[in-house]
């Protein structure tokens, strides 16, 4: 800040020895109260270590596409280095072959009448296409929602409500989408001849994205990312949490699509660094595939983690820093055995807790050697205050909901439940049962069983979760009753279609922890399910017992009989 602190002194105070030591972090707390000395600084130091330096002027105009590609395209930096899965290789893509091949799409997008600020849907799979498609849209300055290209109820909902002018995606990999979305087919192979127009300078406040964020409630609503949120929020998760410069490296493998990015790769485009991809399906497969190209930073899941307990590698070449998501369940055991098998003691670990929609790391934390914890620190320039989760009111106590500012409903715009530790907080939960941060998908789930021929009702009940996760999410189904069906008999086939509705239509993050199936109706308020008063029964043991009473048996056969579903 401003006769204050450098950046690099800000930056020693989040490097510490040991996991007992204590930060000096005043620094970030003034940048919560008086933001505008700290994004000074960091812009400053943008302007001065950056080479080529960035054209955006927060508050006056923000370019994107010049300072995330345009700037390095001069260089001889790498864009993106991708495991190519038929070639069994890696393959690069230089910012000079981004900036070419993203200006020719752009220019064959325009010639197909995409403007500055038309709504843009994205179904690609991070990789090559992925980076292009990105680039051309900040180009032309097209507001993008970026989806993968799979599960066509998750899809539905979520093009709903993007209602996109024109829909990406490769013809040889068709999305599974509806054909009114179909016929705005936009494709990533065209080419056009040259850019007519400059790259688009957006306004501070106008919208570069349209995120379909998992974190938000209610899904399907896309939340507009501003240009300046953005880029700033970008610069500061590149310098201040990754630490990323030009030639650096950061993979991230089996982190959420659309939880983490597209925010996460912004921030190692702006930066100059590459974004080292392996999809985590090739991982497990092959975990030595981590060690085939210098890593500086590495986001460890809790999936990766297990594969590398399964499987360890002797040394991760370049790796300077791993990073883990501190919203998924910390199985201290687990990470501790992973630790020690593949020789990381020594490496600094910190945590994040990230959501595109918000344009990057919401929270971040120091980094210290040894085990991960569940330390945070609020991400730095963005004021905050912490509620009560009940009242609504300020919290004097050091804990609560926290909720970015300002706000005007706090208990609406809180998801997180965090407490002060000294200088650092530690991560809670979320303020009601989630899958990490994510929103478990209830009524899209119970929508596409409804279509299901023996399903009469269904719910969500989440309960205590096994060692290292905070919930497990069960699903409860009701079929029914019938005369002369034998539901025993029935329940391991219809357990089966109900698995396979959810992982080919939904997808991963709609997959429950158990299925439970019960041979009764549900509690109905009018013509509705209420998953409510359903899931209560559930978590008391009622509907067990339910279950197992013979006469409340021959009654839902009596009224599957005469009444039906």
């Amino acid at each position: 800040m401003p006769q204050g602190p450098s950046l690099k002194a800000l930056l020693r105070s989040l490097d510490l020895e040991r996991e007992d030591d204590i930060p000096d972090l005043a620094w970030l707390e003034r940048s919560y109260q008086d933001p505008a000395p700290f994004w000074a600084l960091l812009e400053e130091h943008a302007r001065l270590v950056a080479s080529p330096a960035g054209k955006s002027r927060p508050g006056v105009a923000i370019d994107l596409y010049a300072d995330a590609v345009a700037r390095h395209a001069d260089t001889d930096r790498i864009a993106l280095r991708y495991f190519d899965r038929r070639a069994r290789a890696f393959r690069d893509l230089s910012f000079t072959e981004l900036d070419e091949t993203a200006s020719a799409v752009a220019a064959a997008w325009e010639a197909e009448g995409i403007a500055p600020g038309d709504p843009i849907a994205i179904l690609l799979p991070l990789g090559p296409d992925y980076l292009i498609a990105f680039a051309a849209a900040l180009r032309l300055g097209a507001c993008a929602s970026f989806l993968p290209p799979d599960y066509d109820r998750h899809l539905a909902l979520r093009l709903a409500g993007a209602k996109p002018k024109r829909v990406v995606f490769n013809p040889r990999r068709k999305p599974p989408i509806e054909k009114k979305y179909e016929t705005l087919f936009l494709d990533i192979e065209l080419r056009g001849r040259a850019a007519r127009v400059p790259p688009h300078s957006f306004a501070p406040d106008e919208p570069c994205a349209a995120i379909l964020s998992p974190v938000r409630a209610p899904l399907g609503k896309p939340v507009l990312l501003s240009a300046e949120d953005a880029l700033l929020n970008a610069l500061r998760d590149a310098v201040i949490a990754l630490r990323l410069s030009p030639g650096r490296t950061l993979a991230a493998p089996g982190l959420h699509p659309e939880q983490h990015f597209p925010s996460l790769l912004f921030a190692v485009l702006l930066a100059g660094a590459t974004l080292v991809h392996v999809d985590i399906d090739d991982l497990a497969a092959d975990p030595s595939l981590l060690a085939a190209s210098p890593i500086n930073v590495l986001a460890i899941p809790h999936a990766l983690c297990e594969i590398l307990r399964a499987r360890p590698l002797p040394s991760i070449p370049g790796l300077e820093h791993w990073i883990r998501p501190v919203d998924e369940p910390l199985d201290w055991l687990s990470y501790r055995d992973f630790i020690q098998k593949n020789n990381l003691a020594q490496i600094p670990v910190s945590n994040f807790l990230a959501d595109a929609a918000s344009g990057g790391f919401v929270f971040f934390s120091t980094r210290r050697p040894g085990s991960p914890s569940a330390r945070i620190m609020p991400s730095a320039g963005r004021p905050f205050a912490l509620f009560d989760p009940a009242s609504g009111e300020l919290s004097t106590a050091g804990h609560g909901l926290f909720v970015p500012l300002p706000s005007k409903k706090p208990l609406a715009d809180g998801v997180y439940v965090i407490a002060r530790q000294g200088a650092e907080y530690l991560y809670g939960s979320t303020r009601v049962p989630r899958r990490a941060a994510r929103v478990v998908p209830e009524s899209e789930i119970a929508a596409l069983l409804a279509e299901l021929p023996f399903v009469a009702g269904s719910c969500i009940a989440p309960v205590p979760g096994s060692p290292g996760a905070r919930f497990d999410f069960h699903l409860v189904v009701y079929t029914g009753a019938r005369p002369g069906e034998d539901p025993d008999a029935l329940r391991e086939d219809r357990r089966a279609a109900v698995e396979k509705a959810i992982r080919e239509r939904l997808g991963p993050d709609a997959q429950p922890d158990r299925i439970e199936l019960f041979a009764l109706f549900p509690v109905r308020e009018g013509q509705k399910v209420d998953a409510a008063a359903c899931r209560a029964q559930y978590l008391s043991g009622r509907l067990e017992r339910k279950a197992r009473e013979p006469a409340l048996q021959m009654l839902a056969e009596l009224r599957g009989a005469t009444l039906g579903d």
